[in-house]
């Protein structure tokens, strides 16, 4: 018996990953993503009865995509599991893709910075499989350690923070029954600078209802008004993702954003949190850089985030 098996279906009775998974791999994450064909593969190591891959994409037309509606998706699995292994992985998925006339596949894995090993190993393998790369976006991911947020930073945003402190903005968690305020809030911000927000309130308050351990809002305030605020989710066990943020014009020459990010930072540092993903730096498709600088300058690394196309 060979030591790895290919599964279209969830396999019965197996013993758990032997891989971190993220939120928008959870089968739950998934049916909200889209009520379209959902097609989903799994790798099974025999010995052990346990998951060493998956992959799970939803139909969009002749096109099947991972994610369909998330920051990320993709084929998730194990250090352990071989190359040749996952490269016929994908193959296999493939073949079962074209069986319900998909012709084109579009994957788009998580930023390089949360699983190092496993994307050095995936981008390889699917440029060896003649998958293009569709867009190229630079995420900017912050350490945590046991360094205090200011010791980080750009001595100019220490500077902002230093004002924010003697303006007396104070930073603080926001109990999610706020949920709609902070949004809201966030969608004011967003509409004075002449953008929108990717999804809707209503959305956005399903999926916190499904899973609101993983959500945690974020606000800086002038006594009882909100200067800044964040949606944030907790993406894997140890990644806190900013989703959401933004700060009233008001506030400009106070940069609360610094402040925000850091109660974020702190957040990360009191609960274990490895890493803070500060999301993309994107202005209609292409990279705004005046963004990821200011990014950069809070203690973020830039991490790339491929999304993947193939015809098949």
């Amino acid at each position: 018996m060979s030591t790895y098996s290919f599964h279209t279906i969830e396999p019965c009775g197996y013993f758990g990953r032997e891989y971190p998974v993220s939120l928008f791999h959870l089968r739950e994450h998934l049916a909200l993503q889209s009520l379209n064909n959902r097609y989903s593969f799994f790798v099974l190591h025999e010995k052990s009865k346990k998951l060493f891959a998956e992959v799970h994409f939803h139909g969009d037309g002749p096109a099947a995509i991972s994610p369909m509606r998330a920051p990320f998706g993709s084929c998730v699995f194990s250090e352990k599991l071989p190359p040749e292994v996952l490269f016929d992985f994908i193959l296999f998925a493939e073949e079962e893709l074209r069986k319900d006339k998909i012709n084109t596949i579009i994957l788009k894995p998580a930023p390089a910075g949360y699983f190092p090993e496993q994307h050095n190993l995936l981008v390889p393998v699917l440029l060896n499989l003649n998958y293009g790369i569709q867009q190229a976006e630079v995420s900017a991911i912050v350490p945590v350690t046991e360094r205090p947020f200011p010791e980080i930073i750009d001595s100019w945003e220490n500077r902002k923070l230093r004002q924010a402190r003697e303006a007396e903005l104070v930073a603080r968690l926001i109990h999610d029954e706020n949920l709609e305020m902070v949004y809201s809030f966030i969608l004011e911000c967003r509409q004075q600078k002449h953008y929108s927000l990717s999804m809707t309130f209503e959305e956005v308050k399903l999926v916190v209802s499904k899973f609101p351990e993983r959500f945690v809002l974020f606000g800086v305030f002038d006594q009882d008004n909100l200067a800044a605020a964040a949606i944030t989710v907790r993406v894997t066990d140890d990644v806190l993702y900013n989703f959401y943020s933004d700060h009233h014009t008001n506030y400009d020459h106070f940069s609360p954003v610094v402040m925000l990010i850091e109660s974020e930072y702190e957040y990360c540092r009191h609960q274990g949190l490895r890493l803070l993903d500060l999301g993309t730096s994107s202005a209609g498709g292409k990279l705004n850089f005046p963004l990821l600088d200011f990014k950069m300058r809070l203690g973020g690394m830039p991490s790339p985030k491929f999304t993947f196309v193939k015809t098949i």
